[in-house]
């Protein structure tokens, strides 16, 4: 009876140890997941590259068929914690320039800190995309085939502070940045200018339109700014899309954006660029096509003249053939007419052909 009674009292006893350790041993499995989830989380390697094979042909200038490595880029990024987060993006298609006066490489896109305050609030600090508006600003360059004289003139990466602000369905910012580019401060000043940029990004009507708008204000030396904005207008109807985009600024710049004229950035005249695109677009399944219209303008506010303006058209077709992931074959076509005016009426106008048969892949490698 008394054996009988300690056999019960030890099973009793075993059992319960072993309930205790399998709940021990679950909730080591539970943590031990957790940890091997957020480690996945705390860093991603993503490889991002286009490969085109271009021809040219145009009026004025020699024909050109090539291979070209568009795109080549390393991305880094991930959660340090659940609130801070970081991104690194390295060009490796692009030599390294002297270090600016952020003492970053100009290869080196972004390098930044995201740090989430709370659900409403964040703060940028590091390089990272200026906030511009437009859509066709917020594409990954290796997406854009045709650009808009704007797009092509931004300065579109600077080390800064960036807080954003988010409600429902919007995002707001405000951020400060350097700004010490040719095109914007005069060689004095370049290592002290600021450019304040102010952002809207919009979704309204459930998705069907969405904006992206902003102001700016860049230093050009003390108590002197230039001020330009953007809008951008997006519309969504099923597979149906169209952004429509508008740049307007003044700025020191070269009288012609032809890169055989020298300028003087200090001294010659302030001039107004505009640009205007209207991007068409049909997504379905694994194919994509597009049609795109772009007008672009320079006003010199010196002379009261126009400088040149030009205008040009692209279309193209998009194959995916993994559903799902970033990997497109592409076939584009794109033309380009540019007319000079003022002091360049001798120049002959420019016309540019090119068909574009390309391979574009971002993938996480790790």
């Amino acid at each position: 009876m008394k054996l009988s009674i300690f056999a019960k009292a030890a099973a009793f006893t075993f059992g319960f140890t072993a309930i205790g350790a399998a709940a021990v041993a679950q909730e080591s499995d539970q943590s031990l997941l957790e940890k091997l989830k957020w480690k996945n989380d705390m860093m991603h390697i993503k490889l991002d590259l286009r490969t085109d094979f271009v021809t040219t042909f145009n009026s004025n200038l020699d024909d050109e068929t090539s291979f070209k490595g568009q795109t080549f880029k390393v991305w880094l990024v991930g959660k340090i914690t659940p609130n801070i987060s970081y991104r690194v993006r390295q060009r490796w298609n692009r030599f390294s320039e002297p270090l600016g006066r952020d003492r970053l490489s100009s290869a080196t896109d972004q390098a930044y800190l995201a740090f989430k305050l709370c659900d409403y609030f964040s703060i940028i600090a590091g390089k990272q995309s200026v906030q511009y508006g437009t859509f066709e600003y917020d594409y990954n360059p290796a997406d854009v085939y045709l650009p808009t004289l704007c797009f092509d003139d931004l300065d579109a990466y600077k080390t800064g502070v960036d807080f954003v602000f988010n409600v429902p369905k919007h995002e707001f910012h405000f951020q400060i940045v350097n700004s010490d580019a040719p095109q914007f401060a005069t060689q004095d000043y370049k290592n002290k200018a600021l450019a304040y940029n102010l952002l809207w990004a919009g979704d309204m009507l459930d998705g069907t339109l969405k904006t992206r708008c902003s102001y700016h204000l860049t230093q050009k030396e003390r108590g002197d700014y230039f001020n330009f904005f953007t809008l951008g207008l997006q519309v969504n109807l099923g597979a149906f899309s169209t952004e429509l985009d508008y740049y307007n600024g003044m700025r020191m710049m070269s009288i012609s954006k032809n890169p055989s004229i020298t300028y003087d950035p200090v001294n010659d005249p302030t001039v107004k660029d505009q640009s205007f695109s209207a991007n068409f677009k049909y997504y379905k399944d694994k194919w994509g096509f597009f049609v795109k219209g772009l007008w672009d303008q320079r006003i010199d506010y010196k002379a009261d003249s126009k400088a040149f303006q030009d205008w040009g058209l692209n279309t193209g077709i998009e194959y995916y053939p993994l559903k799902g992931e970033n990997l497109r074959v592409h076939l584009v076509y794109g033309h380009r007419n540019t007319d000079y005016k003022y002091t360049f009426t001798n120049k002959p106008t420019e016309e540019l052909n090119s068909i574009t048969l390309g391979i574009r892949w971002l993938f996480k490698v790790m």
